[in-house]
Order: C-alpha cells, then structure tokens, then sequence
C-alpha cells in the first residue's frame, strides 16, 4: 500500500488520482494532524507501506506545527522509498542537514525549464522539460549535507534531491500539475522503486504436474538437511501447496537451539557460529533481513525459514519447565534453493534467494537448474501391505498409571487449578529403519493437511520428523490475517457408512467434547487478543467436523488482523505452545502436566512450518509425529481431560490417535524381515 501525507494542501488529491491511474490502487489519504491518531511512524516502520509521498502544503519545515507529522513519517521511513514533493521536499533537505530560504522570487503557478541528471525519478524524462512551481522558499546551503543535487530551474534554485544512503528522493515543483511535463513519468519511476532488502529472488515457473515424492528423494539426495511441508491431502482438494527444499547453497543455513545451554548453532556457508541468545530473538534479527517480492507471483512461501519449535521453548513464552529434550529444543533452515508445486494448478515454482546488492552469481544459476533438474513425474514407493504384527516398545506410563495421572488431573479440575488439562504420554522404541520409507508409508496411512518431512543432521544429530499432523496452529497472510484451527474431539471412524454419520454428529453434539473444544476456542482468542486488532477477533467456524482418513475430529477457526507493529515472533510469544496441547489457563495448566507427565514432550507438541521474510507464516501443532533420533523412534500422543472425562475412555483415545502410527511403523519393520 502507498501512505500519502496530506500536509493541508489543495493539490493532495490530484496527486491521489495519479498514483491511483499508475498503480490501479488507491494511496491510503492520511491528513498530517491526524498522523498520532492512526499510528503512522509505527505502521510505516512496521512495513505497511511500500511507499510514502509527503505532499506539499503550506508553512515552513522549520514549524513544528506545520511539519512534524510529516518528520515522524520520513524518520520511520528509514529503508522505505520516500518521495517529498514541495514541503516535502523542503522537509527532507532540512532533516539531512540543509537550510531553507526565501527563494530568489515566489513562484506561484509559474512555469520553469528544468534540467537534471537523468537518474533516480528522472530516467527517460527529456532534458528542460517544462515544470509548474508554487512556492515561495527553497533549499539552500547542501555543500556539507547528505543531499544530492537532482535537477535545477533556469533561476539556479534546486528542483530536486536525493538523500544519500536512503531511498529517498524530493522534487520543489508540482509532477501532478496539468502543465508539467512528463510528471507521470517521474511518478512512475520513483513507484518503481521497490523497498531494499537484503534479499532477492529468482523464480522460474514450469507447467508441469510433478510428483512431489519422487522430486524430493532427488532433491534431499547429499543434502545434510532438507525438508518438505507436505499437503498430502491434495488429491482430495483439501490442500494446495507443496514446499520442498534442503540447505545446499553458499548461502543456505542451519540453525539449532538448546534451551539448557541458551546458544543458538548456526551453519552457513561452510562457517561454524555459537551464539548465546534464545531461538526466538535470533529469528526476529533474521527475520528483519527483508526480501523484495516485487513482481513475483502470490506463493504461501517466498523465502524465509523453515523448521520447528519444540514443546520446551515454552520456557521462551511462558515459563521454564521439569523436562529437558534429548532432540534440539528449535532447529530451522534458510534454503538458498527451494520450490512450491501448486497442486491445483500443476505448476512447479523453481526459487533461488540470491544476495540483493551482490545480484544472481553463477551459483545462483547452478541452483535454479538442478531444482529444474530433480523434477520428476513418475513414482517409485509401492504401499506397504497391512500386518498384524505387533510392535515392541512401550509407554513411558503403564495404561493403569495413565489412568492414575487422569485421577489426579480430576483433583487439579476439582481444586479449581485448571478447567482443562492435556494430558499426553509418549510411545517409545528401537527401530532399524529407513526414516523416508516410513514417512512414504505414513502418509498412505494417514495423509493430512499439515504433514511435514523433515531431515535434521548438519550438527550430526540424525534426526528425522514425520508429522501427518491434521491441525493448524497459526497461518499469517500478507495482509496480516491471522488464523488457527484448534482440534479438540476426536472419533474413530466407521466403515459403515451410517455408522460413520452417526459418529461425526456424536462428536459435534456430544456436551463434553463441545466444551473441550469451547474451552481452547476461548483460550485462543485471548492469546490472539494479545497481539490482534481491538475488534478483530471473530471465529467464523465454531465446532465443525472435519474427516480424515482413520477419525472425525471437530475443528473450530479463530481468525483476527495483527498489530501493524507486532511480527512473527510477538505473536509466538503470544500463542505458543498452542492452547490445543496444553489446556486452560495455561500458564498454572502447564506446571500441573510438567508434574505429571513422565518426561519431556520435545518436537511433539510444538509447531512445524515456515516463518516468511515477507511476514507470513504457516504453522502446524505437531501432532500425529513421528520422531526418529538414529533408531531410537518416538511417537507422543494424549487428550484433553475435563471433569467429564472417563479415564480409561481417554486412555482407549490416546492410543487411537497413535495407532495409525504405530501401525506404520510395524508395516515398515516387517517388510524389511
């Protein structure tokens, strides 16, 4: 969006009509007294806006009461193209160290021949070129400043400057006067200018409908770490989005977190660096390395990191806990290279992130091409047959004890500590097998709409992800929208299709499921609240069914706008660990399950997903995992307990929602024997 300041002039809106017949988009019209009211410095600093015009207007910059609207803008405009017409212009030489005077003669609807350098917003504008100017001061003294001279008036006085180092540019003349020459051209050239960043990318797109399992055995083939965020559901049209990449490339990283040392690890480049810091300020400094998205096409992913937080990063949004994990605490990977197959469309989007001052370098062709080269259409993994077999392993807690810490949840409920705890356990086992293999049979098993691959062990920690997870925990759009779909309630499904029905609306009729549900809904919108809009916070789907291939399971969406100045990480800090996989109130809910549960969650019960440089963001709960450490092999799973509960009921669910796991894991195991 464009931000044009009006600064009281009767000439705003002649500039409004010219930006809109440029752009085909309305300017946002903000009127200078009215700049605190809206938040403008904090909103422009935040990037709302990719552009800002400062209009001219009466006064002197020198008034505060005539320009300092317009100065908080320019100052938090730091990075952002800036255009100050008239006063406008006047404003940005004196706030980089010029002065102002009066003009060797007021020029009041007067035109003049203006001459210039041909850069900046004067490419392919003709020399002395006729200009219309109202004013009756001008610039004067910039021998010592950060201004450089753009473009004269045959009377000497400047018409135009930019300011050294930023993206800012001034014109003393009036571009959208009926008389001036070619203000169109000028006004195009500066909307041309796109908001630096510190990256760029390269797209190639291919019409092709790739098959995305066999694209990634070749694209994670010698790569240390690589990842596919996986819409398994796509041939039933209930996802779209497939993103695969690695961190093969120069400029490519891998970041891991240990809570218990407070250290970040970063790869990149061949380079080895520790850094004592928490996971989370560490990715809100990457995260400000912005990417220029201009003129790519609308993809859920366009550069960022790719990774997971785990169940104990807690300790970075609410508290500390008991548990410490074996696995990393967070691990994310920057991709130089990675692609986004559209499904619906059948396209393959080919991205190569390249440095934007040092531009495309042979590398970044090199990449582009082996992505164009991993494509493949064929597929190469037959099914595994089912198998009665069993599998050895264990709960860390017995059936009865399960049962046992439901009893003393029930006393917390009881007391009044909590309305709603969940309470989880985790399946534990030995296993020699292939972790790609068991994530191709898991998802036959169980596709879903939030399933994750991903391949960890640039710090040699051998570790696997393979989530079918069914839930969302957070999506961010471009505009700002925040969504998530808590799933609370879940039912076996039928083979008799009757039967089935009847099971989906027990599950949305059901008191005690509903208020499981209610409860997290509720919860929701107060962690959004924290971070959204005033007002802004709706769900505009309260306990639906959802159905998958082994459950029903009812679903509610709460939606709501983010605070222009609060970003990706404030609303981790808001929101996470997602209410689904703790309860409420959370805070005295999660003290209550670190002493129950028998040890730590690690990567289940956290989030998978991607976290944008264009400040979107898509985000799983990590449920219906898989985590697989070398041969050791985990899978956790639990349920909400309320007063309501029947424990060995719970305890007959939690072993429902690992089954279609565990299932694979044994279909696996026997087909290796």
């Amino acid at each position: 969006m464009i931000l044009l300041l009006d600064n009281h002039d009767s000439y705003t809106f002649n500039l409004y009509q010219l930006i809109f017949e440029i752009t085909g988009e309305s300017p946002l019209v903000i009127r200078a007294e009215s700049s605190e009211r809206e938040n403008l410095p904090q909103r422009v600093r935040a990037g709302e806006f990719s552009h800002v015009v400062i209009s001219p207007g009466p006064g002197t910059p020198d008034n505060p009461q005539d320009f300092d609207a317009a100065r908080h803008v320019i100052e938090a405009a730091d990075q952002i193209p800036v255009l100050g017409i008239c006063l406008g212009h006047q404003g940005l030489a004196l706030l980089n160290g010029a002065g102002i005077k009066a003009a060797p003669e007021p020029k009041h609807g007067h035109i003049s021949t203006i001459c210039h350098t041909g850069t900046g917003p004067f490419a392919n504008v003709p020399q002395d070129f006729k200009a219309v100017r109202y004013h009756s001061l001008c610039v004067d003294d910039i021998d010592s400043t950060r201004i450089k001279p753009l473009a004269w008036s045959e009377d000497g006085v400047l018409m135009a400057l930019e300011v050294i180092g930023q993206p800012h540019w001034g014109v003393q003349f009036h571009p959208e006067s009926i008389l001036t020459e070619h203000g169109r051209t000028i006004l195009e050239n500066f909307l041309g200018q796109a908001t630096p960043g510190k990256w760029k990318l390269q797209h190639r797109e291919i019409a092709l409908r790739i098959d995305c399992e066999a694209t990634f055995a070749r694209l994670k083939e010698g790569a240390q770490d690589a990842f596919w965020l996986d819409s398994a559901t796509a041939e039933t049209g209930a996802g779209r989005y497939s993103i695969l990449g690695t961190n093969t490339g120069s400029k490519a990283a891998s970041i891991r977190y240990d809570i218990s040392a407070q250290t970040v690890h970063v790869v990149r480049g061949g380079q080895r660096l520790n850094i004592e810091t928490d996971i989370l300020s560490y990715l809100r400094e990457l995260l400000a390395e912005s990417i220029d998205i201009h003129h790519l096409p609308e993809l859920p992913f366009r550069g960022g990191f790719v990774g997971f937080l785990g169940y104990e990063c807690k300790a970075l949004t609410v508290g500390p806990g008991l548990h410490s994990a074996d696995t990393p605490d967070a691990y994310w990977v920057f991709p130089q290279a990675f692609m986004v197959f559209d499904h619906r469309q059948a396209n393959a989007h080919l991205c190569v992130v390249y440095d934007a001052v040092e531009g495309p370098t042979a590398e970044t062709t090199q990449l582009m091409d082996w992505l164009q080269e991993s494509l493949e259409v064929g597929r190469d993994f037959e099914s595994v047959p089912p198998t009665n077999k069993g599998l050895e392993g264990h709960w860390r807690l017995s059936a009865d004890e399960y049962v046992e810490k439901i009893g003393e949840v029930d006393k917390a409920l009881r007391r009044g500590d909590s309305y709603e705890v969940c309470l989880t356990d985790t399946f534990e086992t030995q296993a020699a097998v292939d972790g790609w293999d068991l994530y191709r049979q898991l998802r036959r098993n169980n596709p879903a709409p939030y399933a994750a691959y991903l391949k960890l062990a640039a710090f040699g920690d051998e570790l696997e992800i393979l989530s079918s997870s069914p839930e969302r925990f957070l999506k961010v759009e471009s505009d700002g929208t925040v969504s998530s779909k808590p799933i609370k309630g879940t039912i076996a499904r039928s083979d008799d299709p009757d039967e089935d029905r009847r099971r989906s609306y027990y599950l949305q009729s059901d008191p005690k499921t509903r208020a499981e549900n209610l409860m997290i809904v509720d919860l929701l919108r107060n962690d959004l609240g924290r971070v959204c809009e005033v007002g802004s916070v709706e769900v505009p789907v309260l306990m639906g069914v959802e159905s998958f291939q082994t459950v029903h399971q009812l679903v509610s969406t709460v939606e709501g706008k983010l605070l222009v100045d609060a970003d990706l990480i404030d609303l981790l800090h808001a929101t996470f660990p997602g209410g689904s996989m703790t309860g409420a109130p959370k805070e005295r809910t999660l003290s209550i399950i670190d002493s129950l549960e028998a040890g730590p969650r690690g990567v289940y019960s956290g989030t998978i997903g991607y976290l944008g440089l264009d400040g979107t963001a898509d985000l799983n709960i990590v449920i219906r995992t898989i985590v697989k450490a070398g041969d050791n092999i985990t899978v956790g799973a639990g349920g909400a307990i309320v007063l309501d509960s029947v424990a060995r009921e719970e305890n007959a669910e939690k072993e429902l929602k690992a089954a279609a796991l565990l299932n694979s894991i044994a279909q696996v195991l026997s087909a290796n024997l």
